[in-house]
């Protein structure tokens, strides 16, 4: 008899905490719901900047992030962390009330 290619790590009575099980289904933590739901357009909010005049060093310089950061939260879907966020949320107040209304 040949074993098995994949070997679960757990015995086979706790399927929902095999590891490759969990990878693939889909998560239902409320918490992540939450967070997908407060998600913002970053690529909108820094790209409101830029028209404000703002280049994305600047804007790196004045939250104390590197530009590169600030590109991967633009164009990567990439979300930075809360204290960040705010930096950029009252840069973006500051500058872009004209631009938004």
């Amino acid at each position: 008899m040949t074993e098995p290619a994949y070997k679960p790590l757990f015995p086979s009575a706790w399927p929902a905490f095999d590891p490759i099980e969990r990878a693939v289904a889909p998560c239902t933590c409320q918490e992540t719901m939450l967070s997908q739901i407060k998600r913002r357009d970053w690529g909108t909010i820094i790209g409101d900047l830029q028209k404000a005049g703002l280049s994305l060093h600047e804007i790196g310089r004045r939250i104390g992030k590197a530009d590169t950061s600030i590109l991967h939260w633009m164009t990567s879907n990439g979300e930075p962390k809360d204290s960040d966020a705010r930096r950029v949320l009252a840069l973006h107040r500051k500058h872009c009330e004209a631009i938004n209304g």
